[in-house]
């Protein structure tokens, strides 16, 4: 069962990551699909409980607790799951409501966009620093 959602939540990641760069490509060249913000919000949301599923299921496996070290995974975690994806769910909701120019806008997007692929780093390192200390 683990290793469904171990491949649930790499394909939902993957989707979420490639679904977020193709919102800011069009973004960048001015091309407004509605149904894409829509699909988006959904995957982030599908993406997001798959994720904290599967943590669940890692935590029931692992029985060694170091709570120095778990303090440190929750707080990746949790940042994490605001800035890949809150943020930019968050922003793309309310990206019409700004007023603001276009290009600020976009820089807002490329500075989220970033985040987010900072946010993925931290996450599958500190995925694989749980794996090393079981």
């Amino acid at each position: 069962m683990i290793n469904f959602f171990k491949i649930m939540n790499i394909i939902l990641d993957t989707v979420f990551f490639l679904s977020f760069l193709i919102y800011v490509i069009f973004f960048f060249i001015k091309l407004q699909i509605i149904y894409l913000t829509t699909y988006f919000i959904i995957i982030a949301i599908l993406a997001l409980f798959v994720k904290l599923i599967y943590w669940l299921l890692i935590k029931k496996i692992s029985k060694k607790i170091d709570y120095t070290n778990e303090s440190k995974i929750y707080i990746s975690r949790i940042s994490f799951c605001f800035l890949f994806y809150v943020t930019p769910a968050y922003y793309i909701l309310h990206s019409s409501n700004l007023v603001v120019s276009d290009f600020i806008k976009l820089i807002t997007l490329i500075i989220i966009f970033i985040l987010a692929i900072l946010s993925l780093a931290i996450e599958k390192y500190f995925l694989i620093l749980e794996f090393k200390n079981e």
